[in-house]
C-alpha cells in the first residue's frame, strides 16, 4: 500500500505487514481535514473553498491589476465625454452652417448667383370658340383652354456686391429657352383665335376720356380695320407680333409704348435692368423688427430676415402703388404692406430654421406686387425630403374692406375698384387695364364666371403649392399659378369694342414649376438632413454604451478583485492547527511517530518495528 505524506510533498512506498493502510490513509486524512478546519474557526468561513499559501498566489496572480482597471474606467468616461461632446455640439449643425454660409465662392452663393434648379414656365391660353356668336351678341364668351407651352427658364444674379451692412446687391437677368418635349404641341404651328389686346386695351384705357378723344380712336381703328379677334400662331401672340395700333403707338409715344412688337410672355419677361439689394443675414427668428429699416406701418416683423428684399431700384416700396407719396405724417400713405416689398423674397432663398409660424411673401416684378404665403401643412416631398407646404393666402386677392392690406391696389379717381378674386396690374403694364388672378377665377366672385363659358377652377390644378425645407431654407417643389386678365370697362362711341364693355377676358395662366432638385443637390440635402443624422445618432449610441459598459466592467472589476483581496487575507490558523511536510515513514530509516499518530494507532510502542519486520 502507498502512504502518502502530508504538505504534498513525494510519496513513498512502504510495506507494513497486513495492516490496512487504505482505511489508514482515510483515517489520516480526516484527521488532517478536522485540525485543518477546528470546529473554533468562525463559523462564515464553512463551506468556503481552502486557502492554503499556493492558492492565495494563484489568485492574486490571476486578478487583473488595479492600473488596467483604471485604464477601462477612465476609457469608459472618456467615450461618455465623447458622446455628450457629440450630442452637444452637433457636428451636422456645424457642418450645414459651413456648407450654407452665404459668402463669396461658396456653395449656397454659387446657388444663389445662378441657380443650378430647372425652373419651368408653363403657359396656357384661352383659345375663343365663338367669337362671330359672342359679337353678334348671340352667346357669351365661350373659351378653350389650350397647353401647356412649356418654356426653360434660367436666372443669373449679375454685378453682385457685398456691402458693409450685410447686404448684397445685384442685377437678375432671366432668359427663357423652348421646351418642344414637354410642350402639347408646336407653339410656332398651333394657331389660337385671341383678343386684341391693343384695340381692347386702349379702348379700355380711355373710359374716362372724353366721348370725342373716345370717337376719335374709334375712328382710328376703323382707318386701320383693327379686329377684335386675331388669328395668332402661339409664338406670336406669347413673344411679339405686328399690330398697326402699337406700331403707330411706338412711333408717336416711344417713351410710354418703347417696344414695337406685342406679345404677353415678351412683356412679362422684360424686366428691365433692376437693381436689387437683399439681407444677406437676418435675425434669428425673424421677428425682431428694425424701425431703420422697416417703414411705418409696413410688415416690419420680417424686414431683417435673411434673404429678404432690402430696397428695389433704390426703394423698399412700390411708388406705382403710392410708396413715398404724400405727407410725411401720413404713415399709412407713405408706406404699407400693400406697397412695401423689403421684406419679401424673390422666392429663391429662404431663411434657414424655419418655423410653422413665420410668414412669408414672394416678390416678382410680373406679379406687380408681393404674393403672401400661408403655411398649409408638414410632409415630405415626392423625394422623401422633410418639408413646409405653403400655398397664397385665402385673402390674397380680396377687396379693401375685407383685406385691408390690399387697400393701395383699389384706386377709385383712375378706375372703379375690382371685384374679389382680381388684383389691378394697370400701372406695370403701360396703363393697359389688366388684372391678376388664380387660373380660371378659382377664388374669385362668382360674376366673373357667370360671364364666360368654358372656365373650370380646380384646386388641384389652379391651387398654389410650394414646399421649403425648413432647417437650409431651399424651395424644393414648387406651383405658381396665376393668371392675367384683361379688364374692359365701359367704352364710348367704339361699336367694335362694346360687345366687351364690363368684361373680365382671361388671357392666359401660367405654371411658375419647380419639379426637383438636381441630383447633386438632391444627395446632398439626403445627407445632410437623412443619412448624416442617423450616422450621428447611431455613432452617440454607440459611444454611450461602449463607455458604460466600459465603466460598469471596471467598477465590477474593482470589487470582485477587492473581495477576494480580502479572501486571501484572513488571519492565519492558529499554530496548533498548522501541519508542515512530515515524512511519516521512511523506507530504511524509520523515524520516531508524532505523538499524535502514535495515539491514533495505539499505545503499543513496538507497532512499527513489529510491522516491517
Amino acid at each position: 500500500m502507498v502512504l502518502q505524506n502530508i504538505g504534498g510533498g513525494s510519496a513513498e512506498s512502504v510495506t507494513v505487514g497486513c495492516l490496512d493502510w487504505d482505511r489508514f490513509d482515510r483515517q489520516w486524512q480526516d484527521c488532517v481535514q478536522d485540525y485543518r478546519y477546528h470546529p473554533h474557526r468562525d463559523a462564515r468561513h464553512a463551506g468556503r473553498s481552502r486557502n492554503t499559501p499556493q492558492r492565495s498566489e494563484n489568485l492574486r496572480r490571476n486578478l487583473p491589476p488595479f492600473r488596467v482597471l483604471r485604464l477601462l474606467g477612465t476609457i469608459g468616461v472618456a467615450l461618455l465625454a465623447l458622446a455628450y461632446a457629440v450630442y452637444l455640439v452637433n457636428p451636422i449643425e456645424i457642418a450645414i452652417n459651413v456648407r450654407m454660409s452665404f459668402l463669396n465662392g461658396s456653395f449656397l452663393f454659387g446657388l444663389w448667383r445662378k441657380p443650378p434648379v430647372s425652373i419651368y414656365v408653363q403657359v396656357y391660353l384661352f383659345n375663343v370658340t365663338n367669337p362671330r356668336e359672342f359679337l353678334r351678341g348671340q352667346e357669351k364668351l365661350r373659351v378653350e383652354e389650350v397647353g401647356p407651352f412649356v418654356y426653360r427658364e434660367e436666372l443669373e444674379n449679375t454685378g453682385v456686391k457685398f456691402n458693409e451692412n450685410d447686404t448684397v446687391t445685384y442685377t437678375p437677368k432671366r432668359n427663357v429657352f423652348p421646351v418642344p418635349e414637354l410642350s402639347v404641341g408646336d407653339p410656332r404651328t398651333t394657331v389660337v383665335i385671341a383678343p386684341n389686346l391693343a384695340l381692347l386695351g386702349l379702348a379700355s384705357s380711355l373710359h374716362n376720356s372724353s366721348i370725342f378723344t373716345n370717337i376719335a380712336f374709334a375712328t382710328l381703328t376703323s382707318y386701320l380695320d383693327t379686329q377684335p379677334f386675331l388669328h395668332l400662331t402661339v409664338h406670336d401672340f406669347l413673344w411679339g407680333f405686328d399690330d398697326p395700333l402699337v406700331h403707330l403707338a411706338s412711333k408717336l409715344f416711344p417713351k410710354w409704348i418703347h417696344f414695337p412688337r406685342l406679345g404677353v410672355m415678351d412683356r412679362m419677361f422684360d424686366d428691365g435692368e433692376n437693381v436689387v439689394t437683399m439681407n444677406v443675414y437676418g435675425d434669428d427668428d425673424g421677428k425682431v423688427p428694425s424701425a431703420d429699416l422697416a417703414p411705418a406701418g409696413t410688415n416690419d416683423t420680417f424686414s431683417r430676415r435673411a434673404f429678404a428684399i432690402d430696397s428695389w431700384n433704390g426703394s423698399p416700396g412700390l411708388a406705382h402703388w403710392g410708396y413715398g407719396k404724400g405727407d410725411d405724417h401720413d404713415s399709412a400713405t407713405v408706406g404699407t404692406r400693400c406697397n412695401t416689398i423689403r421684406g419679401a423674397t424673390e422666392g429663391i432663398l429662404f431663411p434657414r430654421n424655419i418655423r410653422k409660424d413665420m410668414r412669408f411673401s414672394v416678390y416678382r416684378k410680373a406679379f406687380c406686387r408681393t404674393l403672401p404665403l400661408q403655411f398649409v401643412r408638414e410632409g415630405p416631398t415626392p423625394d422623401h425630403v422633410p418639408a413646409y407646404w405653403y400655398t397664397l393666402g385665402d385673402d390674397i386677392f380680396e377687396t379693401a374692406d375685407v383685406n385691408p392690406d390690399n387697400s393701395c391696389y383699389c384706386r377709385p379717381e383712375v378706375a372703379p375698384c375690382l371685384p374679389r378674386g382680381l388684383s389691378d396690374l394697370t400701372p406695370c403694364y403701360y396703363d393697359i387695364p389688366a388684372a391678376v388672378s388664380l387660373p380660371h377665377f378659382y377664388k374669385a366672385d362668382e360674376r366673373l364666371l357667370e360671364k364666360i363659358d368654358g372656365l373650370h377652377p380646380n384646386e388641384s390644378l389652379h391651387a398654389t403649392t410650394l414646399a421649403i425645407q425648413p432647417r437650409v431654407g431651399v424651395p424644393l417643389v414648387a406651383h405658381i399659378r396665376v393668371q392675367t386678365n384683361l379688364v374692359v370697362h365701359k367704352t364710348k362711341g367704339n361699336p367694335r369694342v362694346a360687345p366687351f364693355n364690363n368684361l373680365t377676358v382671361p388671357i392666359f395662366w401660367v405654371d411658375l414649376t419647380v419639379r426637383g432638385l438636381p441630383d447633386s443637390l438632391s444627395s446632398l440635402l439626403d445627407l445632410m438632413l437623412r443619412v448624416a443624422p442617423i450616422i450621428q445618432t447611431t455613432v452617440i449610441a454607440v459611444l454611450v454604451a461602449s463607455g458604460a459598459l466600459l465603466l460598469v466592467s471596471a467598477a465590477v472589476g474593482v470589487c470582485c478583485t477587492a473581495g477576494m483581496l480580502h479572501a486571501t487575507r484572513r488571519p492565519p490558523v492558529q499554530d496548533a492547527y498548522k501541519y508542515s511536510q512530515v515524512k511519516i515513514i521512511k523506507a530504511v530509516k524509520p523515524a520516531a511517530a508524532p505523538e499524535s499518530l502514535v495515539l491514533s494507532l495505539g499505545r503499543d510502542p513496538e507497532f512499527f518495528g513489529k510491522g516491517r519486520a
